[in-house]
């Protein structure tokens, strides 16, 4: 089995982003790739399972009726990450936004 099959990408409404600042009413601002600062929405099925942190690499869904806002779809773990990194089927920027999310992460920790 490839360790590359249990990766999750982003699809054709989705892109990657940052958490920058975790906010009250489970809502995180988040860094996106595409370069907006957007406040999104931790959904139901995430709270206290999945637990977010500031620079966490995530993956997020703008919402089309307000562009500023989104929903957080998914949580990369440190493995994953790893992957990410080595996967050829991710772009340059897209590896060069995850190298930094990555290069953040250690700065402060």
């Amino acid at each position: 089995m490839d360790e590359n099959t249990n990766i999750t990408y982003p699809n054709d409404d989705q892109m990657f982003g940052i958490a920058k600042d975790l906010v009250a009413d489970n809502k995180v601002k988040v860094q996106c790739i595409d370069g907006e600062l957007r406040l999104c929405r931790i959904p139901g099925r995430f709270q206290k399972k999945v637990w977010i942190r500031e620079n966490d690499l995530l993956i997020i869904e703008p919402w089309s009726w307000q562009d500023e806002k989104g929903d957080i779809e998914y949580r990369y773990t440190q493995k994953e990450l790893s992957l990410l990194l080595k996967d050829k089927d991710v772009n340059s920027v897209e590896q060069l936004f995850i190298v930094n999310s990555v290069e953040q992460l250690f700065i402060d920790n």
